[in-house]
């Protein structure tokens, strides 16, 4: 698969220079991907719901993933 992820992906983001895509989904994980590579930088845990976004800072410093409730 093109990601780590074990269900479907639901939201993405590309940081402004291109090197990471951050993913969040279904299983309720989000990753920092490397965008040269596709391997695994960080990976988000603790969300109890869907990621249903996820949003990266304009500096890649920060990632921010969004569920409901």
């Amino acid at each position: 698969s093109a990601t780590p992820h074990t269900e479907t992906v639901l939201g993405h983001d590309w940081a402004a220079d291109g090197k990471w895509l951050v993913t969040g989904a279904a299983d309720r994980v989000t990753y920092v991907l490397s965008a040269a590579d596709g391997k695994q930088a960080h990976r988000l845990e603790g969300h109890t719901h869907h990621v249903l976004a996820v949003g990266v800072s304009p500096d890649a410093k920060l990632a921010a993933p969004a569920s409901d409730p």
